[in-house]
């Protein structure tokens, strides 16, 4: 017969379950607490270990993953937890080079391994189309298209656009009352045609205008125009618009309205549509650079006591900050950036190279020194990748990338003879010729390819196609350019 328990034995039989409850949850919390900050069980030493994380992506993705020789059984994009110490990672794909890199993993870090970009084993140049002359050529930096320039006395430009798998060029004509003066007779105009030159300047970041230098033996100096490539009658000579000596002209933001100017060692902001310019906004300056955010970093000419500095100017200031100055015969470089929300300045004097964070508008009593370092030789380019994560010092042949993420720092060496100097291929990959040879490698000097050849040491114009599916370029061969590409993305 069934007899009910006591309430005692009941009590304490709840107080029990409870407990055990509660310890099981406690449990299965304290599980799932190590699995997210990446602990695993240690065999070997019977404890629990903080691990890595990999975050891997290639171009293209679908490629096999390897640890210390070893395949992890998944395939780019995808994550993988690994133990603390140095590893070899490598990324493999059917018909592409491998792709390897060292790494050193740290208990709990995050290791970003987001960038592989694989290059085809096989690479045939395919040929797009030939040129009996070439004056200069250009890619937008939207890498949308390549404009080309044959002749330095000729308006004419041919616009190629890489964005669809079959390019298509069109020639545009700058309109002559842009660049010549209404007033000259018909015979001063033919006269004038003789001895004007026009010369590829820069693209604006939306890729649609283009900045040109032109030229004639009768001017005093040269003038600047803003070529519209969508509706060239809409192109403007902003020299004649605004009557005053310009040099080193950079374009703000993407309406190809606004734009930076050095006229007679001054800054100044000039506005196209409102037909506008700003007062000097820094005297004495020689050089500067402008960045999306607005901000301007520049160098000024040495004065009397043969003083040169190197300053921060952000759009809408009332004033520039001074960062540095030096009296010494080395020139100072600069190079400015803006990486989660932290801003950051390089600065290099000689063969010495500061790195900077903080805020600009307080001088550099708002920064705080990172790191520096000391090159070989003296300094004589200073960048920042796209995202801000690297900067890039060239001194000679050597390159130095320092990883603001890791706080390491890489030396790698620039072999042959560069025909030009580095240039960003993308965020994580820069470009430069190599003894006729245009090579692609990482920022850190990891994974070096070479992409196309030239025999005349030239590949100029070089740019991946917005998708990253081709590279192109322009090479000289046999007396004759040659607009190609080879393919990275295979089909």
């Amino acid at each position: 017969m069934y007899k009910r328990p006591s309430k005692r034995a009941e009590t304490v039989r709840l107080v029990l379950l409870y407990t055990f409850m509660t310890a099981v949850i406690l449990v299965l919390v304290t599980i799932l607490v190590l699995v997210v900050a990446n602990y695993r069980f240690n065999k070997a030493t019977g404890t629990f270990e903080q691990s890595g994380l990999l975050q891997l992506a290639s171009t293209p993705s679908g490629a096999d993953v390897r640890v210390d020789g070893m395949s992890i059984g998944q395939r780019t994009s995808t994550k993988y937890s690994i133990d603390p110490g140095e590893h070899t990672i490598e990324i493999q794909k059917d018909q592409y080079v491998p792709w390897s890199k060292r790494i050193t993993v740290s208990a709990g870090s995050l290791v970003w391994l987001n960038y592989a970009r694989l290059v085809p084993n096989d690479r045939p140049i395919q040929p797009l189309n030939t040129y009996q002359s070439m004056s200069d050529s250009l890619a937008s930096p939207d890498q949308k298209n390549i404009v080309m320039h044959f002749e330095k006395f000729s308006p004419d430009l041919r616009i190629v656009d890489i964005s669809n798998k079959d390019p298509k060029g069109q020639t545009i004509t700058i309109p002559e009352s842009v660049y010549m003066e209404s007033s000259l007779s018909d015979q001063d105009k033919e006269a004038a045609r003789l001895t004007q030159s026009f010369e590829l300047e820069r693209w604006d970041e939306s890729g649609r205008y283009l900045l040109v230098k032109y030229t004639r033996a009768t001017q005093a100096q040269s003038n600047y125009l803003v070529i519209d490539t969508q509706d060239v009658a809409k192109s403007s000579n902003i020299s004649r618009e605004f009557s005053i000596p310009l040099s080193n002209i950079r374009f703000l933001g993407r309406s190809g309205n606004t734009l930076y100017a050095i006229s007679e060692n001054r800054l100044r902001k000039l506005d196209i549509s409102g037909g506008t310019i700003s007062r000097s906004l820094v005297d004495g300056i020689e050089s500067f650079e402008l960045y999306e955010d607005g901000d301007i970093a520049y160098t000024t000419t040495r004065d009397g006591r043969n003083r040169q500095s190197v300053g921060v100017y952000r759009d809408g200031d009332a004033s520039a900050n001074i960062l540095q100055t030096t009296d010494q015969s080395s020139s100072l470089l600069i190079s400015l950036t803006s990486y989660y929300d932290t801003r950051y300045a390089v600065i290099a004097e000689g063969k010495e190279l500061s790195l900077y964070k903080g805020h600009y508008d307080k001088g550099m009593s708002g920064l705080e020194k990172v790191m520096s370092q000391t090159m070989p030789e003296t300094i004589t380019h200073v960048d920042f990748n796209q995202p801000g994560s690297y900067v890039l010092a060239q001194a000679g042949k050597t390159i130095m990338s320092y990883s603001i993420d890791y706080d390491t720092r890489t030396d790698w060496q620039l072999e042959g003879v560069p025909y030009e100097s580095l240039q960003w291929a993308d965020s994580m990959h820069v470009l430069y010729v190599k003894d006729g040879q245009l090579v692609i490698r990482e920022v850190d000097g990891a994974n070096a390819s070479p992409l196309m050849t030239s025999d005349g040491n030239y590949i100029h114009a070089a740019t991946l196609s917005k998708n990253g599916t081709y590279m192109y370029g322009i090479s000289y061969e046999s007396n004759r350019y040659q607009l190609q590409r080879i393919r990275m993305i295979l089909e």
